[in-house]
């Protein structure tokens, strides 16, 4: 089946209900992916040092790869649990659910145990100044703390979503979220009787954060009406083969995932070659793209769930009309977005910039890349879309070749190119990126023009169907 250019609006899921999706995933997506990244971002700003400022830019670019990381995890899971709630089998959701949550246990302890002791390494890998290495070791060893708790949350929410439970999620984000803010302005300034704990506050404030959050999940899981036929049992026997299925969805996700967080790595080494105020400028333009791409990543999460669970009907035509309908809300949402931050850049830089030290270059830069932004919207949705119909070699493999064999040696060739210009070595700089997402959404396109996407169900799944 191709993907016809005149796809009916009646086929697949209603505008209605995707938007009826999109709300609560948009919610949680804004709150976890950049609304809390900005206030705390504005409260850092208010201590008034540009290079505490960069430091946690650089320390929020490796926690997004560890995100990321625990995203692949918990995608294998929604993908698993998803097929076997598509025909039915409400036993197997539940075991794929608490296999998965101890999978996560075992590696986000892993990860969070090379983060904590590997603090002083990382910032050096930067070459940073050593004020910021100073600054940064404390706090990172801190978040290790906080990412472990993120990896085993995200394992449970990923249960949620695989029965198409997006409203708790974002309930329960709220209510973190309301409690971060509280306890981060607190622990930061020393606020409301907290101790004052300046830069380091921030990350006990996150790990107060996910364990509200995870004891929440937990309650919900165990005594909700609407998950009692899952019959999730946190204590039963592990099953070793039901691991290994959803670390043989999981892996190629999460190496995938870690090479698109990763390429963000290599460019805030590139760019630190340039300073702290463009390391800076890089996390303030890092949030508002984010910040743009939100929709677009909320309605990525809606389309693994959507595709996962037609797929093992074989509905290809409704998954051709969702993807379509998806890209279509997404460019939507996000052209609002960038507009508006293109002509008021000056201002929502400077709201991160107590000293003027980096507005300039960022407002200046933001305009020429959110031009490319829409590549990365494409391929956001177009991998999503792959990964809902397991296909997640495809995604591996194409992230993979065109980051190693294109954006790092070309992103490379720009730093070695004499300009002088800070603004336009930024934006080839950044730019770079953009455009290979462009290459990765041609190799996706072909890919659902094709037939060898359909082969990928669940081996239960397969008999039941």
């Amino acid at each position: 089946m191709k993907m016809h250019k005149n796809i009916k609006p009646s086929l697949g899921t209603p505008y209605k209900t995707i938007l009826r999706y999109f709300a609560p995933e948009y919610v949680s997506a804004l709150i976890l992916y950049s609304f809390l990244n900005l206030f705390d971002a504005r409260f850092i700003s208010q201590l008034g040092s540009t290079s505490i400022f960069a430091t946690l830019g650089v320390a929020n670019t490796l926690i997004y790869f560890i995100i990321k990381i625990a995203e692949g995890l918990a995608i294998g899971s929604t993908v698993a649990c998803g097929q076997y709630n598509g025909v039915n089998q409400y036993h197997k959701v539940g075991q794929t659910a608490r296999n998965s949550i101890w999978m996560t246990v075992i590696i986000g302890g892993m990860v969070s145990l090379c983060l904590f002791f590997g603090a002083g390494f990382i910032y050096r890998f930067y070459n940073v100044p050593e004020e910021m290495v100073t600054h940064g070791i404390p706090f990172l060893r801190l978040r290790a703390i906080s990412i472990f708790l993120t990896f085993i949350y995200f394992a449970l929410i990923a249960f949620l979503r695989s029965i198409k439970n997006t409203h708790i999620p974002m309930m329960i984000y709220s209510v973190g979220a309301a409690i971060f803010i509280f306890c981060d302005y607190g622990l930061i300034f020393g606020a409301f009787g907290m101790p004052e704990m300046g830069f380091n506050g921030s990350a006990v404030a996150s790990i107060i954060h996910y364990s509200i959050m995870i004891i929440l999940t937990v309650l919900y899981i165990l005594y909700s009406p609407t998950t009692r036929k899952y019959a999730v049992q946190f204590l039963a026997p592990l099953r070793p083969k039901t691991m290994l299925t959803i670390l043989s969805i999981s892996w190629p996700v999460i190496i995938d995932k870690a090479a698109l967080a990763g390429a963000y790595i290599w460019l805030g080494k590139l760019i630190a070659v340039m300073g702290t105020e463009a390391l800076a400028a890089l996390s303030v333009i890092k949030d508002m793209e984010r910040f743009a791409l939100l929709p677009a990543a909320a309605l990525a999460n809606v389309v693994v769930f959507l595709i996962s669970n037609d797929y093992s009907k074989k509905r290809w035509t409704n998954i051709t009309a969702n993807i379509r309908k998806i890209l279509a809300l997404g460019a939507t949402a996000c052209l609002i977005t960038v507009v508006l931050f293109s002509f008021f850049a000056p201002f929502f830089v400077g709201w991160f910039d107590k000293q003027g030290a980096f507005t300039d270059l960022a407002a200046s830069a933001f305009p020429y890349l959110s031009v490319l932004i829409f590549f990365d919207l494409l391929q956001l949705v177009l991998s999503a879309s792959m990964r809902g119909a397991a296909n997640v070699r495809t995604v591996m493999w194409t992230r993979l070749i065109v980051i190693l064999g294109f954006f790092v040696p070309v992103s490379w060739f720009m730093l070695q190119l004499p300009i002088t210009d800070p603004v336009t070595r930024f934006v080839l700089l950044y730019g770079t990126f953009f455009i290979g997402n462009a290459f990765m959404s041609i190799v996706y396109i072909k890919r659902l023009r094709g037939t060898a996407w359909k082969t990928k169900l669940l081996p239960t799944a397969t008999e039941r169907t």
